[in-house]
């Protein structure tokens, strides 16, 4: 049986380089692919153009970069049968023929990677950043990275506290690494250190603005530190309210079937009913139990 990789790209307002970024995937990829573009509310002809060229696209409301982020791992995970995962922002482009290769090869092994882009280069401590001879690094970009199912089923989903930027990514890479993924521990005399398993994987940065601030990203390094030792599995929302938003987009791809029973017991008023049918209130049933077995099929009313 064939391996199967995911890449789920996350974007805003970016057409014009997501086209491009998704035609580099297309013809230097050599894996057996599930592409998803994960739109966060973009206001220009993104939806347009992605609907007219076929590409999957999931989202459509702006809700930040941790939420935009796991509506990617949760269809790839859920609604298709990937063995690993590609995050990527809309500004990471593939640059080598067979790049995909790479990525899946060092998520299957290690269970979580990043990229590491020229930038933090100067923080790499060693390793030839490949699959085979992985490199070290105190920090982390967030900007590319690769998740296996494995890893997936044991940490879960980014922090959707983290709001619409900064350190989300952070986060989610220190909890692989406390589930033994992507990276270790070293205990020093002063504090430990993490280091992240990085690798080049044949990618660039496209050099585009960012959409996030300073200030976000400061007032995030406080929540960073504050959950740094709360539960490795996380959920992707943080409250009934997020729970009914996020799955709400993807009620269209669900199998789930809803019975006639709930429909009616969700609106059915007990009192009403009986007020309509004052003979049931001599039955040795409650309302509910009388309109499922008899009421319906004898066409009673629900209401006076």
């Amino acid at each position: 049986m064939g391996k199967k990789l995911g890449i789920a790209i996350t974007t805003y307002n970016r057409i014009d380089n997501l086209l491009k970024q998704i035609d580099l995937i297309e013809r230097l990829s050599v894996s057996d692919i599930e592409l998803v573009v994960c739109d966060d509310g973009s206001d220009d002809e993104t939806i347009a153009m992605l609907a007219e060229r076929g590409v999957m696209t999931i989202g459509g409301v702006n809700r930040g970069i941790a939420w935009n982020k796991n509506r990617g791992v949760f269809y790839l995970f859920n609604y298709t049968d990937v063995d690993a995962v590609i995050l990527m922002d809309d500004d990471v482009m593939p640059r080598i023929h067979g790049w995909d290769a790479e990525w899946f090869e060092a998520a299957t092994l290690y269970g979580h990677v990043n990229y590491v882009p020229a930038s933090m280069g100067p923080y790499v401590i060693g390793g030839g950043l490949t699959a085979e001879d992985v490199g070290l690094s105190p920090v982390v970009g967030g900007m590319c990275m690769g998740v296996s199912r494995e890893a997936f089923a044991r940490v879960g989903f980014m922090d959707v506290r983290f709001g619409r930027y900064g350190h989300e990514h952070s986060d989610y890479s220190f909890r692989y690494v406390r589930a033994g993924y992507g990276g270790f521990v070293k205990v020093t005399d002063k504090e430990p250190m993490t280091y992240f398993y990085v690798i080049d994987g044949g990618v660039r940065l496209a050099n585009l603005p960012s959409t996030g601030t300073p200030e976000e990203a400061s007032k995030n390094n406080e929540l960073l530190a504050k959950v740094a030792n709360d539960p490795i599995h996380r959920m992707p929302w943080k409250d009934d309210e997020g729970r009914d938003a996020f799955l709400a987009e993807f009620e269209p791809m669900s199998s789930r079937v809803v019975p006639e029973i709930e429909t009616v017991a969700k609106e059915f008023d007990e009192a009403l009913y009986l007020a309509a049918n004052p003979d049931v209130k001599n039955a040795s049933m409650r309302g509910l139990q009388h309109y499922m077995a008899f009421g319906r099929f004898e066409k009673r009313r629900l209401k006076p």
